[in-house]
């Protein structure tokens, strides 16, 4: 019995710890930075003249202990028609690719020694069902082509960076609905159950208890 709920703790501490390296990996090394989109402010080269930093101020701070199991590259193009009607006179078109990864995460906070069961010689770990919590628009290669122009018609469509915001919005939920279909969440699924039971393995092996076969389930 000891011996159980040795495993037990164990099994739950490097699943926390794993959550949080992952998280911290995501957002400081992983996660993208943006760009100016068309339409946006552009800070001159010599801001540093211009601008007093003060101290960055930290309102709260908040634990994770979240697994990555599963990203995504998707890309989505965007089409904007500012035409006149529909003669080809007055045609004003432009698009937008852009290009995003989305991730699915498991949540090991609230894993409980009751979410392990060991029996004989296997082990069944019940877990959270995969969740998708970040989608990220890569502004590196997002490409916006020029303006197409009927004969009466001239220059570039421009956009307000709140225009900007809500097409990134915009894309963002695209996106989401695409990674909730069938075909990514039943993969999420069996890639966090993999990814889950490799881990649970490793500890075991470390703690010279390879001999114990690793089960996963999700919680309904």
């Amino acid at each position: 019995m000891a011996k159980r709920v040795k495993i037990k703790n164990i099994m739950i501490l490097a699943l926390l710890c794993v959550g949080i390296g992952f998280y911290i990996a995501y957002h400081f090394f992983i996660s993208p930075t943006k760009i100016s989109m068309p339409g946006e402010i552009i800070i001159p080269s010599d801001i540093s003249n211009k601008v007093i930093l003060k101290d960055v101020i930290i309102n709260k701070i908040r634990e994770k202990h979240e697994l990555i199991t599963m990203e995504v590259d998707m890309s989505q193009k965007i089409t904007l028609d500012n035409s006149w009607g529909s003669l080809g006179f007055f045609k004003k078109i432009s698009s937008i690719n852009y290009f995003g990864t989305g991730t699915y995460t498991i949540d090991f906070l609230n894993i409980k020694p009751e979410n392990i069961e060991i029996e004989d010689k296997a082990i069944t770990l019940k877990i959270p069902k995969p969740q998708i919590k970040y989608i990220n628009i890569n502004e590196d290669k997002t490409t916006c082509q020029s303006t197409e122009n009927g004969i009466l018609r001239f220059g570039e469509i421009k956009m307000t960076p709140a225009e900007n915001q809500q097409l990134h919005q915009k894309v963002s939920e695209k996106m989401s609905i695409k990674m909730k279909t069938p075909e990514l969440y039943d993969k999420a699924m069996e890639t966090s159950k993999e990814t889950t039971k490799t881990i649970i393995s490793k500890i075991l092996t470390f703690n010279e208890t390879p001999q114990y076969q690793v089960n996963i389930i999700f919680e309904n």
